[in-house]
């Protein structure tokens, strides 16, 4: 990967919220943050403690914080394109 093709944190974060919108296992969660377990299982810790995913079922949803973090990254991408 280059360095301009290069995720940070805030990317990463982003695209694990995304994969669980509709709800999904662990595996959709890192192949939709285009990830591995290792590295996604810290992101998911974080996003559970601060409250922008949520734990339903054996399965993960984004919560409305979530959701709203996913906006703004989503306009901050826009802007910075």
């Amino acid at each position: 990967m280059t360095e301009e093709t290069r995720r940070n944190s805030y990317q990463v974060m982003k695209d694990l919220l995304l994969a669980a919108q509709a709800g999904a296992v662990k595996t959709a969660l890192v192949y939709g943050a285009n990830s591995n377990w290792k590295h996604i299982r810290a992101y998911m810790d974080d996003a559970l403690k601060k409250g922008l995913l949520e734990e339903r079922d054996n399965r993960y949803y984004t919560t409305p914080k979530g959701e709203q973090f996913i906006l703004f990254m989503l306009e901050l991408e826009a802007v910075l394109t």
